[in-house]
């Protein structure tokens, strides 16, 4: 739902609507529109590089309709020369978007190759060309790349449509770094273990872990590797396992002492291992502790690894909070909770004050900390009570000729108008009022005592001599009726009637109205003839 209170609503987001119909106490739901906002987005690379001679295909994908800058309509665009293309394209929604690129062709083609590389014992080196359509290697080789394992000068020279391009580069054989070991695999019960790399001049490290340095610290098992790579990139690897005894730092809490409440049990774990001694006889990795005194523990491993701790743990008593009764209220007067003093607050409505307003029906708890972190809460039942919207519409003009209606919705348990009457409608007869302004305001009470008021301006003008004959034309036959009655009259070409609390209970142009099925009392009949409206009574017996 959007909010809006209309007939008709206009929408520029994806989602699911929905339209709420209220008339008096009933409501009824729409079916769920859902909304679908599509996505256009033609591709094109920023720009295209191609050689003298051939042709680009631009393609920026599958829609329905396709404006290229040329003015071509194709799904893409062949190019041959420089230039910047741009495209715009529609879907089937005919939502549109556009992209664009720039396109050069080039005479020469580069050959990025370094003037000298090097080839590590032991190994081969990969040359690689750019993509042509032809490659004369000084090996006699044609294809793309070459594999070399030989010191000396390569030379190539490659042809892509019009285009050419030659470079050369030197391989040269590097030395690899120094052979070394990084020991024998490891076993420690220590939480951690440094490995050191060798002595080695002008290399560097890389260790498996991800790390640069000399020396790094590992704290888990597994296999630890490091690669020396000397100054013309050439490598030599080593490397070894690591393995831990079950970790043996033993952390109760984070500190000697423990803050707990009265209404808490707290649970102590001494953490991984294989046996467990603790200050109360339990021989179990975790114990529940509710007495405020010392606990001890100590841990053994597989390995006869041994770790101890101690904690104390001090009990509070949890703070008391009361919220009191069950409150209720009028929508206009919002209820204030109130907690005790604490040192946090933390109601249901995230609020963090020791006071908060209300004015929504529904169920509210506030949670109290002390100063020791203890915590305790209670819950009060809110019942805001709703006034339906007293609206007597927009401000109306009216002939001194015709009776009119003002009212407001029913079913409310008291309604209190300016000129005394007690109803939720009344028909008004405007030639008994001057000419001119007339305000009329109601107050109204529901149930439960809440209230909500409205006026209305009621200007009243003098009536067409043609609209007074014509209105005199307009009666009712029999009256009082026992169901069935005739309206006569001139140009009638509407007719409502009212029951006597101002609710519609038929529609029709027929001049024939039928109402025996509705129960015997007073009804208002509104006779739109023309531009003439006018209201009479009628009684059903």
């Amino acid at each position: 739902m959007t909010g809006e209170e209309s007939a008709t609503v206009t929408v520029s987001e994806a989602g699911e609507y929905y339209c709420m119909l209220t008339a008096g106490a009933d409501e009824l739901m729409s079916d769920i529109v859902t909304i679908t906002v599509p996505e256009v987005n033609p591709v094109l690379e920023a720009s295209y590089t191609g050689c003298d001679g051939t042709s680009i295909i631009l393609d920026p994908g599958t829609f329905v309709d396709y404006d290229w800058s040329d003015l071509s309509e194709e799904t893409t665009l062949e190019v041959t020369t420089d230039g910047t293309y741009s495209v715009t394209v529609a879907d089937e929604n005919g939502c549109t978007a556009m992209a664009e690129t720039e396109v050069t062709f080039i005479t020469e083609i580069a050959i990025p190759f370094e003037d000298t590389v090097y080839l590590c014992d032991g190994s081969t080196l990969i040359l690689e060309a750019p993509e042509s359509d032809t490659y004369e290697w000084s090996t006699e080789d044609e294809t793309q790349t070459i594999e070399v394992d030989t010191e000396g000068w390569y030379y190539l020279t490659v042809t892509l449509a019009t285009c050419s391009g030659n470079d050369s580069t030197y391989v040269m054989g590097a030395d690899l770094p120094e052979e070394f070991d990084l020991g024998e695999d490891i076993f420690t019960c220590a939480v951690s273990q440094m490995l050191t790399a060798p002595d080695v001049e002008e290399v560097e490290y890389s260790w498996t872990t991800m790390e640069t340095t000399e020396t790094i610290e590992v704290t888990v098992d597994g296999t630890y590797g490091l690669t020396l790579i000397n100054m013309y990139g050439c490598e030599r690897y080593d490397e070894l396992d690591v393995t831990f005894g079950t970790e043996l730092v033993v952390e109760l809490y984070e500190s000697d002492t423990l803050h707990s409440c009265d209404n808490l049990t707290e649970i102590l774990d001494a953490g991984v291992g294989t046996a467990w001694t603790w200050s109360t006889g339990d021989e179990t990795q975790t114990i529940e502790a509710e007495d405020q005194e010392w606990y001890y523990v100590t841990v053994t491993n597989d390995y006869e690894c041994e770790g101890i701790d101690s904690l104390y743990i001090n009990f509070h008593s949890i703070p008391s909070i009361n919220l009191g009764s069950d409150e209720s209220s009028c929508a206009d007067d919002p209820v204030e909770l109130s907690a005790p003093s604490a040192a946090a607050w933390l109601w249901s409505t995230e609020e963090t004050t020791q006071d908060i307003f209300v004015d929504e029906s529904g169920e509210y708890i506030c949670t109290i900390s002390d100063g020791n972190g203890c915590q305790n809460s209670d819950t009060v039942e809110v019942t805001i009570y709703e006034l339906h919207n007293v609206d007597l519409g927009d401000d109306i003009e009216v002939p001194n000729n015709v009776f009119f209606t003002i009212g407001v919705d029913a079913g409310e348990a008291d309604y209190i108008w300016s000129n005394g009457e007690t109803t939720s409608h009344q028909v008004i007869d405007a030639s008994t009022l001057s000419l001119g302004n007339h305000t009329y305001s109601v107050t109204v009470t529901n149930i439960h005592g809440c209230v909500d008021d409205d006026d209305i301006v009621v200007t009243v003008t003098q009536g067409s001599a043609v609209n007074q004959n014509l209105a005199e034309t307009i009666s009712l036959t029999p009256n009082p009726t026992t169901g069935l009655f005739r309206v006569s009259g001139e140009n009638i070409n509407n007719i409502k009637v009212y029951d006597n609390i101002g609710k519609i209970v038929l529609t029709t142009k027929n001049n024939e109205i039928d109402i025996t099925k509705y129960p015997a009392g007073m009804y208002f009949v509104k006779i739109s003839a023309g531009d003439v409206v006018k209201t009479l009574k009628i009684v059903k017996q």
